[in-house]
């Protein structure tokens, strides 16, 4: 009686090998992919949610506020805010004369530090808010 051995011969263990090799590849770039996807979702959090914080604090100021507190808006965000009120414009004839208000926009943006770019923007048309205005 002869028994015969099962092994695997030398071209069916390269084969596994090889196999194994992509596998582990395909699994270590999609954890790559994916981690960079997940550091540019919480990028794309932190500044959004800055200028959520700017542009709240700046619509409810008076045209002329100071910056946002530290409090509000630290200064080791990577970020700054851009704000100016522009007169409105495209309004009706009927605005347009101004005699009971002035309509101005508040342009607001988030403006990266280190590369300049403008991030997030927002044009609101709003009434100049004085002081007295103020609770």
């Amino acid at each position: 009686m002869n028994r015969r051995r099962v092994q695997f011969t030398l071209l069916e263990v390269v084969v596994a090998i090889g196999v194994l090799a992509l596998s582990l590849t395909a699994l270590f770039t999609l954890s790559a992919s994916a981690q960079r996807r997940l550091i540019r979702a919480e990028e794309d959090w932190r500044s959004t949610h800055w200028f959520i914080q700017g542009a709240e604090y700046y619509l409810l100021q008076p045209d002329d506020a100071e910056p946002p507190p530290p409090e509000i808006f630290p200064g080791d965000t990577g970020y700054r805010l851009q704000v100016d009120y522009p007169d409105a414009e495209g309004l009706p004839e009927s605005l347009e004369s101004g005699e009971l208000f002035t309509l101005r926009s508040c342009q607001i943006e988030l403006i990266r530090e280190d590369t300049g770019e403008v991030v997030h923007r927002v044009i609101v048309d709003r009434y100049p808010l004085e002081e007295e205005d103020l609770p």
